[in-house]
């Protein structure tokens, strides 16, 4: 049985905050695009160390890559400017080793632009273009594609 906090998608909401956090402590602000990539990034990377799921979330292939709809919907109204406001994550916090996790993923693709992370996730190997079909709708992209991706990509 899924937990309120799996289906309000408040864990994923958590670590888009603590994304927001760190990016108006270093005077970047990040847009809409650029954010869903970062958690999407964090996502894998904790799949891909073998952590577990960052998040419970269930990752969607759409038109313009992977997206956690719990983010997307959150943040939709800002449209491709600054995101000015945190999502509702009603006191949903993240351990210290997920922090971490957040803060690397920040200090590595942190300075790339919405547009060059948009092409690092459509990298014709990578879980979204295996899984993405412009004819279906609401198409998952399963935690273990994503899992041996970045696993792959962790050995280097």
């Amino acid at each position: 049985m899924k937990s309120l906090s799996d289906i309000l998608g408040l864990k994923a909401k958590a670590v888009a905050n603590e994304f927001l956090d760190l990016a108006e402590a270093s005077k970047n602000p990040l847009t809409q695009i650029k954010l869903m990539k970062l958690v999407y990034l964090a996502h894998g990377w904790s799949l891909g160390l073998d952590r577990g799921p960052l998040f419970n979330d269930k990752v969607q292939a759409w038109k313009f890559g992977p997206v956690i709809p719990s983010i997307y919907h959150e943040f939709k109204d800002c449209g491709g400017g600054p995101i000015s406001h945190r999502a509702e994550a009603f006191g949903t916090k993240l351990s210290d080793e997920e922090r971490e996790l957040v803060r690397r993923v920040w200090e590595v693709y942190g300075k790339y632009s919405a547009y060059q992370l948009s092409n690092m996730t459509h990298d014709p190997d990578g879980p979204w273009s295996k899984t993405y079909d412009s004819s279906a709708k609401d198409v998952v992209i399963p935690n273990d594609a994503i899992q041996a991706y970045f696993a792959q990509k962790a050995q280097g």
